[in-house]
């Protein structure tokens, strides 16, 4: 399992899916953006999704 740290910079109190902020996975080197919380997601669900592809790759 992959941890994450989520900066939210800006949600407004009428609409939550209206959010922006950077997500960065702990020990890696890279960081994302997001523009709503699908994006969020998705950035979270495809490093997961990699890691486990790489990881039943055969050499």
């Amino acid at each position: 399992m992959k941890t994450f740290i989520v900066q939210i910079y800006t949600c407004e109190k009428n609409d939550a899916r209206n959010l922006v902020g950077v997500a960065e996975e702990v020990g890696g080197e890279w960081k994302k953006a997001f523009t709503n919380p699908d994006d969020l997601l998705k950035i979270m669900i495809y490093k997961e999704m990699k890691k486990e592809t790489d990881e039943n790759v055969s050499p």
